[in-house]
């Protein structure tokens, strides 16, 4: 069992991770992993994260936001969460009745 100490790391609290512990379960730098705490054992947990759905989508879902980044960051912005009454661009017509 190693003994690890808790340091400060700007407003986060760091734990090291053993290289050969690390190396057990797969983690290596830049693993995004989950980290969840069991109130009622005390224990924290450390789980490399896996995405789900299909690798190629998900591939094909960071090119699109990579391609994208600037526009979907100025829609995001833009969007005050409340549907337009604008009416279509020409030559487009929706299927939906409204």
């Amino acid at each position: 069992m190693n003994i690890q100490k808790i340091r400060k790391d700007g407003n986060s609290l760091v734990v090291t991770i053993p290289r050969e512990a690390a190396r057990l379960v797969g983690l290596e730098q830049g693993t995004p992993v989950h980290v969840y705490a069991n109130e009622a054992t005390g224990e924290l947990h450390i789980q490399a994260f896996v995405p789900r759905g299909r690798p190629d989508f998900v591939a094909l879902g960071r090119q699109v936001i990579e391609e994208n980044g600037p526009l979907l960051d100025r829609l995001a912005r833009d969007d005050d969460g409340v549907e337009s009454e604008k009416s279509e661009p020409p030559g487009l017509r929706s299927n939906v009745e409204r």
